[in-house]
């Protein structure tokens, strides 16, 4: 049902851009014939300013839309982890399962920022059955992920952005 909710949003931006342009051609006919009259000067402030008002608001109404679009656009990505298998990690190694995790991540549009953090990482293997062996998991994810993104290794880029580092496949085109 989220994939479908798109179309309607657009329609509906759709209908208020037509609405813009309606208003604007009235506003014109509208200043012809009072210009045809010679009452322009006095009429032509308020009509304007009350077709700037309706304008205006109907740009925020296609803001509003907008911003709706990209939040559901946001939840049809990250709901796209529910349909992963729960036990998807079982019986599978720690760098295997990271580097998998991390593919995975990026692919349904988490790691959009440049990448993904050791705890997204975490998070996501906990949840799609990886069997949890050491005390410290957070930090055995962390080392496995810097291994990997290590120069001798090298099958991931790290970054650091505001002092949190990201990981993120090398040839990240391929998710995209």
């Amino acid at each position: 049902m989220i994939r479908n909710a798109a179309p309607p949003v657009n329609r509906q931006i759709m209908k208020l851009n037509n609405s813009l342009n309606k208003i604007k051609q009235k506003t014109c006919k509208v200043l012809k014939k009072r210009h045809a009259r010679g009452r322009v000067n006095g009429d032509i402030h308020a009509i304007r300013s009350g077709y700037l008002a309706q304008i205006e608001a109907k740009r925020k109404e296609i803001a509003d839309l907008q911003d709706k679009l990209k939040r559901a656009e946001r939840v049809a990505k990250e709901s796209q982890i529910l349909f992963d298998p729960v036990d998807k990690y079982r019986g599978k190694g720690l760098t295997e399962a990271v580097l998998d995790a991390v593919k995975s991540l990026i692919r349904i549009g988490t790691g959009e920022t440049g990448g993904v953090s050791a705890g997204q990482v975490c998070d996501y293997l906990k949840g799609h059955g990886f069997a949890c062996r050491s005390p410290n998991f957070t930090v055995s994810v962390y080392v496995t992920l810097q291994r990997l993104s290590a120069p001798l290794d090298g099958r991931l880029i790290v970054s650091s952005e505001s002092g949190k580092k990201r990981y993120k496949p090398h040839d990240i085109s391929e998710f995209k």
